[in-house]
């Protein structure tokens, strides 16, 4: 009975590991282009409405050009991301004819350089809906200072982009609680049965 409850305990304690999502600065285009850059050949155009929810950018490649945005996000502007830690990239994207060749790229850079281009161009085919994509994680190299995010279309796409930010794992307090219960109680079950 005990080892089930322990097992209870530490089952409770998983899945109150929170996935922390931290958008950048304007990354869901409320606010139209911000501060984006568009250093592409491609159309941007920023609607207020259709977005996954709201505004997004809607990126027409369709001339045969890329589509290419970039904005710049500091550690503190993503919830305090530290150097060594964990994260993934993420982003809504949807094609307007669906099937469409398009991605995200993210560089680590310190105050003059680029550190990692760690994601490379991460491309995916989207499909007609929005879709919520995410990159394998890596871990945020020593000097890195700001990332740079960079959403892209490669040519003869059309596609919307939204929710552009991080994904990280973080244990609660609840949770680094629960865990030492559990170890507690463990401790406490071997030392009773001895």
């Amino acid at each position: 009975m005990k080892t089930k409850l322990l097992t209870a305990i530490v089952v409770l304690a998983m899945a109150a590991v929170a996935s922390a999502d931290i958008l950048v600065p304007n990354g869901d285009f409320s606010a139209g282009q911000g501060t984006w850059i568009n250093d592409g050949a491609a159309v941007i155009t920023y609607a207020a409405i259709g977005g996954n929810p709201g505004g997004y950018a809607d990126m027409d490649s369709t001339g045969g050009n890329w589509g290419v945005l970039v904005i710049d996000a500091t550690l503190a502007q993503l919830g305090g991301v530290t150097i060594g830690s964990t994260q993934s990239f993420t982003f809504d994207m949807f094609g307007v004819a669906g099937g469409e060749l398009a991605g995200m790229k993210v560089e680590a850079w310190d105050a003059g350089a680029m550190i990692s281009n760690f994601t490379g161009d991460t491309k995916f085919n989207a499909t007609t809906g929005w879709l919520t994509y995410t990159t394998p994680d890596i871990v945020v190299p020593a000097g890195t200072t700001f990332f740079k995010f960079v959403p892209l279309s490669v040519d003869s796409g059309h596609v919307g982009f939204d929710n552009v930010g991080i994904v990280s794992v973080i244990p609660e307090p609840a949770t680094m609680g629960l865990f030492a219960l559990a170890g507690g109680l463990l401790m406490f079950v071997r030392r009773f049965r001895s």
